[in-house]
């Protein structure tokens, strides 16, 4: 063999090499699950004190805006599953994503509902969202739903985020279950594959916002080692709100969104505003 040709034998098995590599870091990163059931119908423990009061205008669809300051108390659910039925479903840091939301939100002066890993079966999922609708009764209660994990895509269910005994809860769930949130301050936070359709959270519901690390049918992905977080959380919540001083969630998902277009471009996150100016969480 010539020498040219061992020479480009060498240059076509180290850029194989570095192809495989990349493949398979980002197969580890990638956060897509088919579950097991689903829910897709809620059903409230008990009535919620004058529902509805989020509400816009019947139609909805785009037109509405609206809101309010922040006047009474804060509430949280943070929901973050790295270790799921079966040990081929596991993330990374699911779970650290969740740990940093709830901390930083505590340090807001927010009563937070935390669910880590096997904690956050359907039924825990269910019983956190009732806490949150029958706690939550003015306008001005500021209120935040942060979820970290698997996501799915169904044709005919739509999105939906997966709990850790791998059941799917849909948006159709999550919307006829928040049409009951009397507060019209509202943040929604999505780290996960397929999570598009919680868009439905802000299409008549005045005074809400809703950041999603994907769309209907891209994907998120775990962070770096040095990261310890989820792309989409690091740079939405370590980096825009924590380091760069961003108050309102919508400049953090801008910037969000503007350096993911370079550091991992394949990110499709998308929002959903319904929100007035600018939500801040305090």
């Amino acid at each position: 063999m010539g020498k040219n040709k061992i020479i480009i034998l060498l240059l076509v098995t180290v850029l194989l090499s570095q192809t495989l590599i990349i493949v398979g870091t980002y197969s580890t990163y990638h956060r897509g699950i088919k579950p097991k059931a689903i829910i897709d119908k809620f059903a409230p423990k008990a009535k919620p004190s004058n529902p509805g009061q989020g509400h816009g205008p019947p139609s909805g669809g785009g037109g509405a805006s609206g809101g309010s300051e922040i006047t009474g108390q804060k509430y949280a659910v943070v929901i973050g599953i790295s270790d799921y039925e079966g040990e081929s479903n596991d993330l990374e840091y699911c779970d650290d994503d969740a740990r940093d939301w709830a901390d930083y939100l505590s340090s807001l002066g927010y009563d937070v509902y935390l669910l880590l890993d096997r904690e956050a079966t359907a039924q825990a999922i269910e019983d956190a969202i009732n806490w949150l609708l029958s706690v939550v009764d003015e306008p001005g209660d500021a209120v935040v739903f942060a979820y970290s994990g698997h996501g799915y895509y169904d044709p005919r269910e739509g999105s939906m985020i997966i709990s850790t005994d791998l059941i799917g809860i849909t948006q159709s769930y999550f919307d006829s279950a928040f049409s009951n949130l009397v507060s019209q301050h509202a943040f929604f936070f999505f780290d996960a594959c397929q999570i598009g359709g919680m868009a439905v959270l802000a299409d008549e519901e005045v005074g809400r916002y809703v950041a999603m690390a994907s769309n209907k049918h891209s994907y998120s992905y775990d962070g770096t080692e040095d990261m310890q977080n989820g792309f989409f959380t690091y740079y939405f919540l370590e980096d825009a709100i924590k380091t760069k001083g961003y108050v309102y969630m919508e400049d953090a998902f801008d910037y969000t969104v503007s350096v993911l277009k370079s550091v991992l471009p394949q990110m499709k996150p998308t929002e959903a505003d319904t929100y007035e100016g600018g939500l801040a969480l305090s």
